[in-house]
């Protein structure tokens, strides 16, 4: 009879064994299916509230979850801001929380650091340090367990995930290796997401800056043209010897006008180019301003007198002496003249005055 009861014995823990086993296949493969419905969600996923919700929806039924939290990590600032929170089946508003610090304490810092999941079966008391936030409405009802998971890609933190349970030692080994797959599936959609707005950005950009390259050149197209067709009509007219003497002066001063305005729009250009490769010298030397806005004013003096625009200048009676670049000085003067006379109605007024303010130099051009 003895043998006949250790044999029975030794069949029952072998069958309880084969239960056992199968019981872990059968629930890991749930866990394999459970996994690839999360990938499926993810590899669709283009907004990162999506990705959040398709991780929800994988939490609740893998393992206790009455909370879910979910932030990213600034390794820069070493601080972790919330993007995510659904609890007591409402998805919470964190806009407003403010970043956390990564500390040496707290689940989610030891997360970070460590790169690693953190089981915590005592909630409220270590987390007594660091600050608390109740989201949604207060029920009463505190967590007593809470999982960390780290979201890591090749190895670099990029947030973490924290699920937490009104159960006491809610979590085992099972739920850590189910939240642990998780958080890498979302790591890798966070950083798709990330990218696919990067690439968005770039390619708008891309977009802008050809959009303003050609919106130059048409500028700089018409300002050529414009004196050009002044210095090719009036020259063909001279070449028919159709003008009088009288005529032949204006078209001799129209065409050394518009050829002065084209060199100064070419120079303008150059400029544009030594600003953006770097190579704009200026020259500094004493210098008085009232020559330099006078000469500016005699460039523009013709274009505004073709309008019927006046240009009138008020200097002090005093020199005003400067260390400045002259042509630099003259050019800037020459195109706020330009613009004033460009907008200004024919018959209009265009004023250039020059005052001095304690020891700085104020020049106003109105129109």
């Amino acid at each position: 009879m003895g043998i006949g009861i250790e044999i029975t014995e030794r069949k029952r823990t072998e069958e309880a064994l084969r239960e056992a086993d199968q019981r872990a296949l059968s629930e890991y493969e749930r866990l394999l299916e459970r996994v690839s419905i999360l990938s499926q969600a993810l590899g669709t996923s283009r907004e990162l509230v999506h990705i959040f919700r398709a991780l929800r929806d994988f939490a609740v039924v893998s393992a206790p979850c009455d909370g879910l939290f979910v932030s990213l990590y600034d390794p820069l600032r070493d601080v972790r801001t919330a993007c995510y929170g659904w609890g007591d089946n409402q998805e919470i508003d964190t806009s407003q929380l403010p970043p956390m610090p990564v500390t040496a304490t707290g689940p989610n810092s030891i997360a970070v650091r460590t790169g690693e999941v953190v089981v915590t079966n005592d909630y409220m008391n270590a987390t007594r340090k660091s600050l608390g936030v109740i989201v949604g409405t207060d029920n009463g009802l505190r967590p007593k367990s809470s999982l960390a998971a780290p979201m890591a890609v090749m190895g670099r933190i990029v947030g973490t995930i924290e699920i937490q349970s009104y159960e006491a030692e809610a979590y085992r080994e099972e739920h850590v290796t189910a939240m642990r797959m998780a958080a890498n599936l979302v790591a890798v959609a966070i950083e798709n997401v990330r990218l696919l707005h990067q690439e968005s950005t770039a390619r708008a950009t891309a977009e802008e800056s050809n959009r303003l390259k050609d919106e130059f050149l048409a500028t700089v197209s018409h300002e050529l043209r414009t004196p050009l067709t002044a210095i090719l009509g009036w020259s063909r007219m001279l070449q028919s010897d159709s003008l009088d003497d009288e005529m032949s002066v204006n078209a001799i001063e129209t065409i050394r006008r518009n050829a002065k305005a084209q060199s100064q729009i070419i120079d303008d250009i150059l400029d544009v180019s030594r600003i953006i490769t770097g190579k704009l010298a200026m020259e500094l030397d004493p210098l008085e301003l009232a020559p330099v806005i006078e000469a500016a004013a005699d460039v523009v003096r013709p274009t505004a007198e073709a309008k019927g625009i006046r240009i009138e200048t008020e200097q002090p009676a005093k020199p005003m002496v400067i260390a400045g670049d002259s042509n630099r000085l003259q050019q800037i003067v020459w195109n706020l003249l330009s613009n004033a006379i460009k907008f200004t109605p024919a018959a209009g007024k265009v004023k250039i005055s020059l005052a001095q303010d304690d020891l700085d130099a104020v020049l106003t051009v109105e129109d």
